[in-house]
């Protein structure tokens, strides 16, 4: 082996000791990049559920109104009103707002 050889070596070997290094880091970062994709996917699946969720409840308790006019309407009340009270049940009430807690959950998780 002569001189030269020797020397071009050394310098394979100090330049291939950051290179090795760099694609360590690289690959964690990529590891880690993609477990960040897995998550937001499955965060926006469930941001999707809830919003699904939530927007039933919103189209259940619009037709309950509509029926509740329609039904007023018919009916022709006589100028003292009965008092009116909110004839949902408290299911109805309780799940919305348990959707509504696992949406606000769901939001504060993407920090």
């Amino acid at each position: 082996m002569t001189y030269i050889e020797f020397w071009l070596n050394i310098a394979t070997i100090i330049l291939l000791i950051p290179a090795i290094f760099y694609m360590a880091k690289l690959c964690r970062e990529s590891a880690r990049q993609q477990q960040n994709r897995e998550t937001m996917a499955k965060l926006a699946e469930t941001l999707r559920q809830m919003a699904d969720r939530v927007e039933k409840k919103e189209e259940k308790t619009a037709a309950d109104r509509i029926a509740e006019i329609n039904f007023a309407d018919n009916r022709r009340r006589p100028l003292q009103e009965e008092p009116h009270f909110d004839t949902r049940p408290v299911a109805d009430v309780d799940a919305s707002s348990e959707a509504e807690k696992e949406l606000l959950q769901a939001l504060r998780s993407i920090k």
